[in-house]
C-alpha cells in the first residue's frame, strides 16, 4: 500500500512538473503588450540623434576611394559592437569590428547607423548612396552579410526610386524572416540544414490565420518570391548588386528554410523546372 502511494506521489508531481514546463512554452494571449502604438514608442527611442556625429562623418564630396583603400589596423581578437549615442565612439568601434578590412566598411556601417537616427545631416544619405554608386560591386562581394541586410533596409526607407525601395524592402524582410524563423527553430536541437521528419498527421496543426499550407511536393511560392525580388532589382544599376549577391547567398546557403523545403520537392518537378 506504501509503495502504491509512492507511485501515486510520484507521478502525480510529475504531472505538475511537465504542466509547468509545457506552460512556459505557450504563446501569451498578448502577443505584444500594447499593441501597434507600444512597438512604435519603443521604436522612436531607440532613433534618438547621435552626438558628434559631425565630428566624424566626411563630407559628402570627400574621396570614397581613400577610405575604400585604408586598411584597419588587424585586433588581437574580435570586438563586438557597443551601443552607444555617441559617434566618434560609434565609428571607434565599427573600426575595431571591421579591423583588417577597408576603413570604407566602418562608414558604410557608420552612415547607416546615423540614417536610422533622428536629426541626421542630409550629406549622410548623399554618402550612402555614392559608396553604392561608386563602390557598389566591391561593397557587394565584400561586406558580410548582417551588413548587406542593413544596407538594404536603408535603400528600403531611402531609395532614390520605387524600385530601389522595393527590392530593399523585399530583400530585407526576406532576410529579417529567415534569422527570426531559423533563430526559433535551432531551439528544437535541429540543425539548420537538416529537413524534419514529416509528421503523419500535419494536419492536426494549423497554420497562423488559418491559411493553406504550402504544397511541399510542388509548390512555386519560393520561386515566385526569389524572382519577383530580381525582377525589381536587376534594372535598376545602384541596387542590383545588392541584390544579386543577396540572392545568391540565399540560393547557395543551405541553413534556410529556402534549401530545406527542396528536400520534399518531387524530384521530376525540380528537374524539369531546372531544364526550362
Amino acid at each position: 500500500m506504501l509503495i502504491e502511494r509512492l507511485k501515486y506521489r510520484l507521478l502525480r508531481a510529475f504531472q505538475i512538473l511537465q504542466n509547468r514546463l509545457i506552460l512556459k512554452h505557450r504563446v501569451a494571449d498578448e502577443v505584444y503588450p500594447g499593441g501597434l502604438a507600444a512597438l512604435e514608442s519603443f521604436l522612436d527611442k531607440k532613433e534618438e540623434a547621435f552626438q558628434n556625429l559631425g565630428a566624424v562623418l566626411p563630407l559628402a564630396t570627400a574621396d570614397l576611394s581613400v577610405w575604400r583603400d585604408r586598411i584597419l589596423p588587424e585586433q588581437d581578437s574580435p570586438h563586438r559592437d557597443v551601443l552607444t549615442a555617441d559617434a566618434k565612439q560609434k565609428l571607434e568601434n565599427l573600426r575595431m569590428i571591421f579591423a583588417g578590412k577597408p576603413d570604407l566598411f566602418a562608414l558604410h556601417a557608420l552612415v547607416i547607423a546615423a540614417i536610422r537616427r533622428k536629426k541626421t545631416p542630409p550629406r549622410a544619405l548623399k554618402l550612402f548612396f555614392r559608396m553604392w554608386e561608386e563602390h557598389g560591386d566591391f561593397l557587394a562581394r565584400n561586406l558580410p552579410p548582417r551588413w548587406l541586410i542593413s544596407a538594404a533596409v536603408t535603400f528600403a526607407d531611402h531609395g532614390s526610386s520605387i524600385d530601389q525601395r522595393m527590392a530593399g524592402q523585399a530583400l530585407a524582410i526576406t532576410f529579417d524572416m529567415i534569422k527570426l524563423h531559423d533563430s526559433e527553430r535551432r531551439l528544437a536541437g535541429v540543425a539548420n540544414d537538416r529537413a524534419f521528419t514529416p509528421s503523419l498527421t500535419p494536419h492536426k496543426y494549423p497554420l497562423a490565420f488559418d491559411l493553406p499550407p504550402y504544397v511541399m511536393a510542388g509548390g512555386d511560392l519560393d520561386i515566385s518570391h526569389i524572382v519577383k525580388i530580381w525582377r525589381q532589382a536587376k534594372g535598376d544599376t545602384v541596387i542590383r548588386p545588392l541584390a544579386e549577391r543577396m540572392l545568391t547567398l540565399l540560393l547557395e546557403d543551405k541553413r534556410t528554410v529556402f534549401a530545406r523545403i527542396q528536400v520534399y520537392k518531387d524530384p521530376s518537378i525540380r528537374e524539369r523546372r531546372a531544364s526550362m
